[in-house]
């Protein structure tokens, strides 16, 4: 088998990384129409995952698009019991900051354009927030806690560094005013689509490298996950280790929604068995009842995490034949204890 070609390879990723900044710039026609694009969409897809993009496509009404934004937001809360959102108000702040200093027409003046999050600049700061060190020009011109006008306007090149994602991004002033994102890169990439779902201020942010992963497969009836061990946390009590994760898994048929599951499951595991195995499996029975496209929607959170530990994933599964219909009701927010 050949190498791959690693000229081949960055193109890709600079064709890649170019799609994802331009999504805030030409929308579809179909996408204009959309009745949330300007309260909701236009902006908040910067920061959506490649799968709520997928999914947000396929919803056919405005009824399930409601129910879309309202889960998009409630799975980033991280504290669903105060009535404030915090992370809806975290991207709120990210896009007045990023129209008061990226503006991309006369920044730091009276004037706002108020496009100052569609620039490459913005769009990265509604993904990441504020940077650990941004740093103006040389090593010597760095600021550790915001902006300054004059080093802003003074020098025509940025670093803004993650230490959680252990990542550089680097911005450069071209000849016309104009700032563009350079170092294109898989780790970039890596970390934006971590970081779209740890959309958290970033004092909520722990070990964000350490990201729960998961993959899965629907066979016999059931949804299947498995999740490398290594990206887990177990607590020690009786001589026994214990994991314990919340699974949520939207269910559409032929693009409209129709099913809703949120199950606790927990498990217990002696060293020895945890030692041996290289993924935990959960499995969540379900039994579709009518023949069509299914796409199942899931999000998968550690419970005995202390940080922020969630992630999000879907399956598709095509029902050639129907059964006999089952009468499930439509399920939502029931939560079912399962012990392994």
């Amino acid at each position: 088998m050949k190498d791959f070609n690693p000229f081949i390879l960055k193109l890709f990723l600079v064709v890649v990384i170019s799609i994802i900044l331009s999504t805030g710039c030409t929308p579809g026609i179909n996408i204009k129409m959309d009745p949330f694009y300007k309260s909701f969409y236009e902006k908040t897809r910067i920061i959506m995952t490649e799968e709520e993009l997928k999914i947000y496509s396929m919803l056919p009404d405005k009824k399930s698009k409601q129910e879309f934004i309202e889960d998009f937001w409630k799975i980033r809360d991280l504290n669903p019991a105060t009535e404030e959102n915090k992370a809806k108000a975290e991207f709120e702040r990210r896009i007045e900051y990023a129209n008061v200093w990226f503006d991309p027409f006369r920044p730091g003046t009276e004037y706002n354009s108020g496009q100052g999050w569609n620039t490459d600049r913005g769009r990265m700061y509604l993904i990441f927030g504020d940077p650990d060190v941004l740093v103006f020009g040389g090593q010597t011109d760095m600021w550790l806690g915001g902006r300054n006008r004059a080093s802003d306007n003074k020098y025509g090149m940025e670093r803004w560094y993650y230490y959680d994602y252990d990542i550089c991004i680097f911005f450069l002033k071209d000849e016309h005013g104009k700032w563009k994102l350079m170092g294109y890169g898989k780790p970039l990439l890596d970390a934006m689509e971590t970081a779209k779902l740890n959309m958290v201020s970033p004092e909520l942010r722990v070990d964000v490298k350490r990201m729960l992963e998961f993959k899965g497969n629907f066979k016999n009836d059931t949804i299947i996950l498995r999740i490398p061990t290594k990206r887990i946390l177990l607590d020690e009590k009786d001589e026994k280790l214990h994991s314990r994760f919340k699974v949520r898994v939207c269910i559409y048929r032929n693009h409209k929604r129709i099913d809703e599951l949120v199950e606790i499951i927990s498990s217990s595991y002696t060293e020895d068995e945890i030692s041996s195995m290289k993924h935990v499996t959960l499995e969540i029975p379900y039994s579709p009842s009518l023949k069509g496209e299914y796409l199942f929607d899931i999000t998968l959170e550690d419970l005995m995490s202390m940080s922020f530990s969630r992630f999000r994933n879907f399956i598709t599964h095509k029902v050639k034949k129907g059964k006999l219909k089952n009468n499930r009701p439509f399920i939502k927010e029931t939560i079912r204890e399962i012990s392994h």
